[in-house]
């Protein structure tokens, strides 16, 4: 899935055919959710152990939010952080907290889509003066 649009159009050929779907099914579409933003956000893995998750940026993206902009992506999130340099890329480690799994997802997910946005930033259209 490349986009909201395709993702919008899985959930919605599932309902389709099978009706409400279980809780690891909307799990596993948030998992590709967050795997497509990460793409979008130069991370080169996301890991889970135990209470934490892992999640190390690129070269690119470390050059990219290096510094502040990293800690204003990190707004984004009500999760606990720690920022460790380590070769050319950051690692982020999230404290879970022992919070149940929809709500760190939903957690981490807001601060790749941040980190997605702050890597590859949208650019507007002027508006036009009539």
């Amino acid at each position: 899935m490349k986009t909201q649009d395709d993702e919008d159009e899985l959930q919605a050929d599932l309902i389709d055919r099978f009706g409400d779907y279980p809780q690891e099914v909307t799990n596993l579409l948030a998992v590709a959710h967050l795997k497509r933003l990460a793409d979008q956000a130069l991370v080169d893995r996301i890991q889970r152990t135990d209470n934490h998750v892992l999640v190390t940026l690129s070269p690119k993206a470390t050059t990219k939010v290096n510094g502040e902009k990293l800690f204003q992506v990190l707004n984004h999130t009500t999760l606990r952080a720690t920022v460790t340099p380590e070769d050319a890329r950051m690692i982020v480690n999230f404290d879970l907290q022992k919070l149940d799994q929809a709500t760190w997802l939903d957690e981490v997910t807001q601060f790749v889509d941040a980190l997605a946005q702050a890597v590859n930033p949208v650019k507007q259209e002027p508006l036009h003066a009539e």
